[in-house]
């Protein structure tokens, strides 16, 4: 592949007979949030079944607050067939795999007024996103994570207009086609008109990402499980939460770049804003990543990290239960963060009411999406008489036989 090429070029109820999470309108509580008087919002009752960590059982239970689901990309059916293109066109994974995660519902829906071909890009990028973050996490086991360090670097780079290396081309899974895909994300996104600013900001969000996946793996390959206070930094950065939320915001014509440089509480708005995305993926991937066959969760879960330090504290009798509460509890109280900040800095700036309702829609659409997707769905499974969740849905890289027929 040639480097200069590169440079040039909703539903809530999960699946199965694991819970439910039926919606009801509610007021969230001490901090009123129904006097900020321009958004409704919701309590959702999430009962996820009950999950294993180190032998101790737990009921995945609690209480989200979020705003209400937005509507289907009124388009949505055009944005599937473009989506479904790309991904033939790319090789990025089997096909199979493209309808499964159906990331046409994925963030589409927060942006209604969007073409297809535009709303599309967001899909293509869940895809190439989801297959990037699949691969660097293969080197969690043992492997040189320098090799996904260079992978990494790569991305960020063809971002940026510059040339990749190439170095970890025939080390790192799907490599070239990931080359690819982003040179074609980067021109697409390009061709249409940006606020000031903003692709920088959804490139720099990026790089973030970058050296959050890169701490979690150095951190892997040194056996050093994380704190609590360092997955909370963490996943700030490896959720991607920032640049995805930087993109949307771009297509839809929002331009906040000037004033998260200079207004003093937009780094709070925008921390809290991808903790909610982060911490409710921790809450619905648990499952998944504490599965006996997938071990991440030691490394990047809220939970698996607080369980671990709740165990090591004899006053608390039932640390994986109090680990799971604890999660709730913050996603709620980073949630409160969010309209209590949003509804201030929104009073200055119209710009950046638009920022925070897309930031809350976003959030409410990766909750429906975290349950009822294939990601982890399949994951979400009651445990009996200590039986762990059945093997969660990853991808499966084809050989090039199979590539080629997909």
């Amino acid at each position: 592949m040639s480097s200069a090429a590169i440079q040039a070029g909703t539903r809530l109820q999960p699946s199965g007979d694991s819970g439910s999470a039926t919606p009801s309108v509610d007021t969230p509580g001490p901090r009123d949030l129904a006097q900020s008087g321009s958004r409704p919002y919701q309590r959702i009752e999430l009962s996820l079944g009950r999950v294993m960590l180190d032998e101790e059982v737990a009921d995945l239970t609690g209480t989200v607050l979020c705003a209400p689901a937005p509507s289907p990309h009124p388009r949505r059916r055009a944005i599937r067939i473009l989506h479904m293109g790309w991904s033939r066109d790319t090789r990025l994974c089997p096909i199979k795999t493209v309808e499964n995660l159906r990331f046409w519902d994925l963030w589409t829906d927060c942006v209604p007024q969007l073409n297809p071909d535009s709303a599309a890009i967001i899909s293509d990028y869940c895809l190439m996103y989801t297959v990037l973050d699949d691969s660097a996490e293969l080197f969690l086991h043992g492997s040189d994570p320098t090799i996904a360090e260079s992978a990494l670097d790569d991305i960020v780079d063809v971002f940026a207009g510059r040339s990749p290396t190439g170095k970890s081309a025939d080390q790192f899974p799907r490599y070239e086609p990931l080359m690819l895909a982003v040179a074609d994300l980067r021109d697409r996104i390009l061709d249409r008109p940006s606020p000031p600013g903003m692709y920088e900001q959804f490139v720099d969000g990026i790089d973030r990402y970058r050296r959050g996946v890169l701490q979690q793996l150095y951190l892997a390959h040194h056996g050093i499980r994380v704190s609590r206070e360092t997955q909370l930094y963490n996943r700030f950065l490896n959720v991607a939460f920032d640049p995805t939320l930087s993109l949307v915001c771009l297509l839809n014509g929002i331009g906040v770049a000037k004033a998260m440089a200079a207004h003093p509480m937009m780094e709070r708005l925008n921390l809290a804003i991808c903790r909610i995305g982060g911490m409710i993926n921790d809450i619905i991937s648990f499952p998944k990543e504490t599965h006996e066959d997938c071990h991440l969760g030691q490394y990047h879960n809220f939970i698996a990290a607080n369980f671990y330090e709740n165990k090591d504290d004899a006053l608390v009798s039932k640390p994986l239960q109090r680990a799971i509460d604890d999660a709730f509890a913050f996603h709620n109280h980073e949630f409160q963060d969010v309209v209590a900040i949003g509804d201030a800095v929104a009073a200055e700036d119209p710009e950046l009411r638009r920022y925070v309702d897309i930031g809350l829609a976003m959030h409410r659409s990766w909750m429906s999406w975290c349950l009822s997707s294939d990601r982890y769905a399949s994951a979400v499974r009651p445990v009996a008489s200590g039986v762990r969740a059945e093997r969660p849905v990853r991808i499966v890289w084809p050989d090039k036989s199979s590539a080629s027929s997909s």
